[in-house]
């Protein structure tokens, strides 16, 4: 299926996201239709492809961002897998932070969700950052 135009938008926030909070040049792997952005795919964690990685050329920092365009789409099973493997690596990865992109609308669900799974899974030290492309 096409990727939707919120969904550009979405991955393209995450993007401006990591250029605005990480002074130093991150290697990005960004999985949209969008040819701005870079031909490499970002890696599969636990089976789970993000929308977008970064990893810092010199430090650790890691980025791995999400993009969700709807509700449903966020409280879906499958979001929930994929929520749980990225946070599951960031627990072992302490330069790594979980980006979610949504619309203004259910940013807080998103929060709410994120805030569950990490208790859930042990992992509140885990960073987490809610954004929306109002702000970017």
């Amino acid at each position: 299926m096409p990727e939707s135009t919120t969904h550009k938008t979405l991955v393209g926030a995450i993007v401006k996201w990591v250029h605005k909070y990480y002074n130093e040049e991150m290697i990005l792997y960004v999985d949209s239709e969008n040819a701005m952005f870079t031909d490499e795919l970002p890696p599969s964690i636990n089976t789970c492809k993000p929308d977008v990685f970064a990893q810092g050329r010199k430090s650790k920092n890691i980025v791995i961002g999400e993009a969700k365009t709807t509700q449903i789409d966020l409280e879906s099973d499958h979001s929930e897998i994929q929520f749980t493997a990225y946070l599951e690596y960031c627990k072992k990865n302490s330069d790594c932070k979980l980006v979610v992109a949504t619309p203004l609308n259910i940013i807080n669900c998103a929060k709410s969700i994120i805030d569950v799974l990490k208790k859930k899974l042990h992992c509140e030290q885990v960073h987490t950052e809610m954004i929306n492309p109002l702000y970017y």
